[in-house]
């Protein structure tokens, strides 16, 4: 693929040879005449043909050159760096950072005055001893009263010799009485209350039995009436059968 001509058919090469040999049969073109000027004038027939040849069936295309969108936007960044590599350029350095202030010099330490105390004099443990049987013996003498011992409580009393009374026998007696008596109350109030309660039980069903029968001899009464208006009516009827059958 590039610009070079490609080889021309055979017939441009006829035509081309004809345009500049004259035309056949040794005519002369005619001046002034359109169609020999026509015929004279040299044709460049390698502008009519394409600049590459046909791609083969099954061939790719190929590559299409980049978009221009990348293009732009790799010259915006390169501009960019640029700006910021002028501007960290242009930016004034800073000072450098001045050393830590170095301490005053300390004062030189004077030499403090040493004295010497006399030391006093080792005791022995025999001495020691000696000298506190001395210091009790001094107090001892001195004339001052012992304390007095510290006061006991007094004892307490003991107990009266007489043993205590034996119950009364005839108070227990009672009380026993007494707590016969009231179980007998209750258990006679247990027994009435049950018998009221059998009771009002029997009442009511005894009133249930008498509605009960009250409902059925109505019902009696009832169906007794009716089997005598019918016995009336059979009666009638016959009565007025037979008067019938006289009369005829």
């Amino acid at each position: 693929m590039g610009n070079s001509p490609c080889p021309l058919p055979p017939w441009a090469e006829i035509l081309g040879g004809a345009l500049e040999g004259g035309l056949p049969g040794g005519g002369e073109p005619l001046a002034g005449d359109g169609f020999s000027d026509w015929m004279t004038e040299r044709v460049d027939f390698t502008a009519l043909l394409p600049l590459e040849p046909p791609l083969p069936s099954g061939a790719l295309p190929p590559p299409s050159p980049p978009p221009p969108d990348l293009e732009a936007m790799a010259s915006l960044l390169k501009k960019e760096l640029e700006q910021m590599e002028d501007f960290f350029l242009d930016a004034p350095l800073l000072p450098p950072s001045s050393p830590p202030p170095q301490p005053p010099p300390s004062a030189p330490s004077l030499p403090l005055p040493t004295f010497d105390l006399p030391q006093p004099p080792a005791l022995d443990t025999l001495d020691l001893l000696a000298i506190y049987c001395r210091s009790e013996a001094g107090q001892g003498d001195s004339g001052l009263a012992p304390l007095p011992p510290p006061q006991q409580p007094p004892p307490p009393p003991p107990p009266p010799s007489r043993p205590a009374p034996y119950p009364n026998p005839a108070t227990t007696r009672g009380d026993r009485k007494q707590k016969k008596r009231d179980q007998n109350k209750s258990a006679a109030l247990r027994y009435r209350q049950r018998k009221r309660a059998e009771g009002e039980a029997l009442e009511g069903e005894c009133q249930g039995l008498e509605a009960r029968n009250r409902e059925l001899r109505e019902r009696a009464e009832s169906v007794e009436r009716e089997i005598q208006y019918v016995k009336d009516l059979l009666i009638e009827v016959y009565k007025a059968r037979s008067q019938r059958t006289r009369n005829s």
